[in-house]
């Protein structure tokens, strides 16, 4: 059996214009950003421009991340929306990383 490998495939360049980016702006956007057992979550403003910045997040890390899995909820009434990333066990602590990354990048 071949071992599956957890890793992002962006460039070290692509990745850091993303963090500095896309990433810092759904982070700053985001009501909550909690590390989940399995991943993790962000909590989003539920507008329908919300909804189409977090589909186009899903669209890029399924390209880049092809070991996470997405589960994307929609309040009806536009209170909010919720994206959670799930990762397997192996994996997960990349998720986590992630979070402590944005949530450094915040503060600076």
């Amino acid at each position: 059996m071949t071992e599956q490998r957890f890793v992002c495939r962006l460039t070290p360049q692509e990745e850091r214009e993303w963090r500095e980016t896309t990433g810092r702006a759904l982070y700053a956007a985001a009501r909550e950003v909690r590390k989940e057992p399995d991943g993790m979550s962000l909590h989003l403003p539920g507008s329908d421009d919300w909804l189409e910045k977090a589909a186009g997040l899903v669209r890029s890390e399924r390209r880049c991340c092809p070991f996470l899995t997405f589960t994307l909820r929609v309040d009806s009434d536009e209170t909010g929306i919720e994206l959670r990333m799930s990762a397997p066990p192996e994996a997960v602590s990349l998720l986590h990383e992630e979070v402590d990354v944005q949530q450094r990048l915040a503060a600076e």
